[in-house]
């Protein structure tokens, strides 16, 4: 699955503000019933306007919690590459369907959602293995001349 990856604008702000860290904070994947918006402030837990242990899906092989994301920051370049690993999901009659991904920040003290992704519609992961090609899409460029 090419999984296209949206930032809020909260992550540009907490980066901004040097509070992430994306080559050694540890980023997990949810996913959740609540659509995103790149104007919420959405935390895995308590303090910004979306809380995402409220509806977030799981079973199978979706932890509570969520799956790590292993970012890297690539050369210096213009524009700075941050590449993910893919994310695999195991084949599991427990899995939930989903529509809806968050990427947060398991590190940062308000643990913030520094990405997500919207399937446009319902994705059935009981029926087999899933990958979430974050590598095809790409996850984010910095872009230091605009």
């Amino acid at each position: 699955m090419a999984t296209q990856i949206t930032h809020p604008n909260e992550f540009a702000r907490r980066l901004a503000l040097g509070e992430i860290n994306l080559e050694t904070d540890v980023f997990k994947l949810i996913f959740n019933s609540t659509a995103p918006l790149v104007t919420a402030d959405a935390r895995y837990g308590a303090g910004g306007t979306v809380n995402l242990v409220t509806g977030e899906l799981t079973g199978g092989d979706l932890l509570v919690g969520g799956k790590t994301v292993d970012l890297t920051v690539g050369a210096v370049t213009d524009p700075v590459p941050i590449t993910a690993l893919n994310v695999v999901i195991a084949v599991n009659a427990g899995n939930p369907s989903v529509q809806y991904g968050y990427i947060y920040d398991d590190t940062h003290v308000n643990k913030i959602s520094i990405a997500f992704f919207d399937f446009g519609s319902l994705q059935d992961l009981s029926l087999s293995t899933s990958t979430l090609d974050f590598v095809t899409s790409g996850f984010t460029d910095i872009n230091p001349n605009g």
